[in-house]
């Protein structure tokens, strides 16, 4: 039997299955007195996938029966199904012709995180349902936040802005950076920042999307595909001094700091010490004694607090920029982008090794260093003068860049050096430079 049913599966079409559906829709709407048994029937047939369930209705090119027999009978399908399939499709027949008595139906099962597409669609097409999709965000898991969060910014509406100003950064999902460019965008995130009702709440989430518009993740960075970025930057910059002083907050103004430095906030299209105004005005909350007491606190606490605020204090410590590079390198990562390569990067001392590839995904951090020993080319071969494969990069500050095989090398103030005499000698003598230098053109 399990070995027919997948025979059917796999020998059925779009075409056989989109017609088995039109035979029992043409079936149900000639006869009004029909049951729907047939029709959830239809959509648990092994060959029926989750899609024929999902998109049922764009699926039938018929005209449907009254509004109210169509609610019927999504209403049944959703309530009277053990199947996905059937449930979906009264999902979908209910965005078409829901009513607010099916709200309560609708939020409940919403929670359920297969179904929650369906039920933010139906939702979204009822009006006013705005506070229920904000509940519907609030009970949901991660996996299926992202399509709340998207019925949210799509409602236009005042309870969903301030929703979403307040809490949108902590729901978004992990990776998924270009969602947090749409809530920045369509909420309009820096408008928010200078009206009268911002609160450490407004201030909190902004912190939040900016960081994670910065963030890599295997999709690439956002930050310089939202227009207000350099505003919302400089906007938090200057409310940062209103807020009060709490770990987690230190832990992610030291983040942008970071990025500002070295991340792709550095790379957006600055004025002159446009950007150097900004990291000062951060930097001087940071190292407040306000502040400063905070991160005291959380040096003796547990081992994972104490371990952020020694990397917060390195961060912020006034040392720390005289080591730091007088230019960035521009980071890229995940997909292929316009500079053509994926870029992740690491401090180890005084050094801040990055590693580059032409495309894919930008690998971690720590793979230098774990896998040098079974690809021993991935650092080694960069101190080889005869390889053209790989080279090793420095400034006359001390930073240090390894390219990959195919990587280039480009740095944004055209100040870095290009040195095949590899890490040897650049840690042998800090500032020197070889003859067999050159200046590295910008971009």
């Amino acid at each position: 039997m399990a070995v027919a049913q997948r025979r059917s599966c796999e020998t059925s079409t779009s075409e056989e299955r989109s017609a088995t559906l039109v035979a029992a829709w043409e079936s149900y709407i000639a006869d009004p007195e029909a049951r729907p048994e047939p029709i959830r029937d239809v959509f648990t047939r092994p060959e029926m996938s989750i899609f024929d369930g999902e998109y049922a209705k764009e699926d039938i090119p018929l005209p449907a029966p009254d509004p109210e027999r169509l609610r019927q009978l999504g209403i049944w399908l959703v309530r009277n199904s053990s199947d996905r399939r059937p449930v979906l499709a009264g999902l979908s027949l209910l965005a078409e012709a829901g009513t607010p008595e099916d709200i309560p139906l609708l939020r409940t099962i919403g929670v359920a995180s297969c179904f929650v597409r369906g039920a933010v669609a139906a939702l979204g097409a009822i009006p006013g349902t705005a506070p229920d999709l904000v509940w519907l965000a609030q009970h949901t898991k991660s996996s299926g936040r992202q399509y709340v969060l998207q019925g949210l910014a799509d409602a236009s509406d005042p309870v969903a802005r301030h929703w979403l100003l307040r809490n949108a950064g902590v729901f978004s999902s992990p990776g998924r950076n270009d969602y947090a460019l749409h809530i920045a965008q369509v909420t309009g995130l820096a408008a928010a920042l200078t009206e009268d009702d911002r609160d450490d709440q407004v201030r909190d989430q902004a912190i939040g999307l900016l960081l994670q518009m910065a963030r890599h993740d295997d999709y690439g960075t956002v930050i310089d595909r939202y227009p207000d970025a350099k505003r919302t930057l400089a906007l938090v910059a200057a409310e940062t001094s209103w807020m009060t002083p709490t770990s987690d907050r230190y832990a992610d103004l030291t983040a942008l700091v970071e990025d500002l430095r070295t991340g792709a906030s550095a790379c957006l299209d600055w004025a002159n010490d446009e950007r150097e105004a900004v990291l000062d005005r951060l930097l001087a909350v940071l190292r407040s004694p306000a502040w400063i007491r905070t991160l005291t606190v959380s040096a003796d606490s547990d081992p994972y607090f104490a371990w952020r605020a020694r990397w917060a204090r390195n961060i912020v410590d006034a040392r720390y920029e005289a080591d730091a590079p007088r230019h960035f390198w521009r980071p890229c990562t995940g997909v292929r982008n316009r500079s053509g390569r994926a870029v992740r990067k690491m401090r180890i001392s005084h050094w801040m090794i990055r590693l580059w590839s032409p495309s894919g995904t930008a690998l971690a951090p720590s793979f230098p260093l774990t896998n040098s020993s079974r690809t021993p080319s991935a650092i080694r071969s960069a101190a080889r003068a005869s390889s053209s494969n790989s080279s090793i990069v420095m400034s006359d500050s001390c930073t240090a860049v390894i390219s990959s095989r195919y990587g280039a090398l480009s740095a944004c103030d055209g100040q870095a050096r290009r040195c095949d005499q590899g890490i040897a000698a650049a840690s042998a003598s800090r500032g020197s430079e070889s003859s067999s230098c050159r200046v590295a053109e910008c971009e």
